[in-house]
């Protein structure tokens, strides 16, 4: 489990930038939200899938395919089915970086600028889930005590013909972060909060459940409606 942040993106031989304030948060079983906000206003990107581990040539490395095929902002957007993200993770070689936590991640995906598959790297930070600023702490703060649920939508996912309502949120310590689409309204959701503060709150606020209570109230399976919505608990401590 855990809550990430993006440091930089470089695309192909472009340069090392951040456009973004991303947070990605990811569960024990590989569940995660991942939502691209543009510092200059509105979104770069956003969807929720599951990791996919593979095995790697070198012990130092680790492989991961991040499904998108549960809900994908560019696939809204385009109709094109998301493209195969499969990323490889390293410690930095820069040790100042190393000190700061910074793990790199290179391979190849879409470029949300122009859909075109191409190389990159990315620099991630894991972040303490009981703190609202995004930086590194450490690798030893708990985070195997921190309380976390996921939830989702009972019908399906963004690529079938049958689900109208699509949608996954998260809580991990104190963050809280969903994305949702309804396919006959065409309407998009994105939430993003730090305990009961809205960080990002995008589309109805009417379909979220109410997380800022204690999760450990939320029993496997547990349903909840919201507004006609529908929200199963898929993952909980």
């Amino acid at each position: 489990m855990s809550v990430s942040t993006r440091h930089s993106i470089q695309w192909a031989d472009g340069e090392e930038c951040e456009p973004t304030i991303t947070v990605v948060i990811t569960s024990p079983n590989g569940l995660f939200v991942d939502v691209r906000e543009l510092k200059t206003g509105g979104f770069d990107w956003f969807f929720a899938g599951h990791e996919i581990e593979h095995e790697s040539r070198h012990e130092s490395k680790q492989v991961i395919e991040f499904n998108h095929d549960f809900l994908d902002s560019q696939f809204i957007r385009t109709g094109q089915k998301p493209s195969v993200d499969l990323g490889e993770f390293s410690d930095s070689s820069n040790e100042t970086e190393r000190m700061n936590g910074i793990r790199i991640e290179k391979g190849k995906m879409a470029n949300p600028a122009n859909g075109d598959v191409q190389e990159y790297k990315e620099k991630w930070i894991t972040c303490d889930p009981l703190c609202g600023d995004l930086v590194y702490i450490g690798k030893d703060y708990g985070a195997n005590e921190v309380d976390f649920v996921v939830l989702e939508t009972i019908e399906g996912s963004i690529v079938d013909n049958k689900s109208v309502h699509v949608g996954r949120i998260v809580k991990y310590g104190h963050w809280i972060q969903g994305v949702y689409y309804d396919k006959t309204n065409k309407s998009e959701g994105v939430i993003r909060k730090f305990k009961d503060k809205d960080l990002i709150l995008h589309g109805p606020k009417s379909i979220w459940p109410e997380l800022n209570g204690d999760t450990s109230l939320f029993k496997l399976h547990d349903e909840i409606e919201m507004n006609g919505v529908i929200w199963r608990v898929v993952e909980t401590r």
